[in-house]
């Protein structure tokens, strides 16, 4: 028992196999009422917001204020090790959130009044309208290999500052 949780792949199959197998018995209690993709679209749209809000809470709450404490050898394995990685699952669990989450707006017939902020959905176009909008916002990255050049290295990372806030732990 304990080699499988020593494997996070395998957790994490398992989980959403059991999570479909459990959605997909009717006899359950959990089987989707408008049919077995919107039931999918649903649990896809809660587990990658999940993950999205999670990270970012780790960012918040943990990574940035633990930082400043790190000894100065120990964080380039923390900005080229867990940082990246973090980021990767952050950015691709907000870009499927609302992926799955525009998808079920228009299974619902919904998207257009949510984007339109009509009345009917005035809430969730509220919301909907400035996360979409923030994964437009370019996030600079120093360019290496053939086409960087010798002011790239220099430039600081201009377009990451559009979304980051400095963060100080509260004392």
């Amino acid at each position: 028992m304990g080699k499988i949780f020593e494997n996070l792949y395998l957790i994490l199959g398992i989980g959403v196999v059991l999570a479909v197998v459990i959605m997909l018995f009717p006899d359950t209690g959990y089987a989707p009422p408008y049919g077995t993709l919107n039931g999918v679209l649903q649990w896809s749209h809660v587990f990658f917001g999940i993950t999205w809000i999670g990270l970012l809470y780790y960012f918040n709450f943990v990574q940035i204020p633990t930082m400043p404490n790190i000894p100065a050898e120990l964080k380039p394995g923390v900005s080229k090790y867990i940082a990246p990685n973090a980021l990767f699952y952050f950015r691709w669990g907000a870009a499927f959130t609302v992926l799955t989450g525009l998808i079920l707006a228009w299974l619902y017939d919904e998207l257009i009044p949510a984007l339109t902020l009509q009345e009917s959905a005035r809430l969730i176009g509220i919301l909907e309208q400035p996360t979409a909008a923030l994964g437009n916002i370019p996030v600079g990255r120093k360019r290496s290999g053939a086409g960087a050049s010798a002011s790239d290295a220099e430039e600081p990372q201009r377009g990451f500052k559009l979304l980051a806030i400095r963060q100080r732990p509260l004392r």
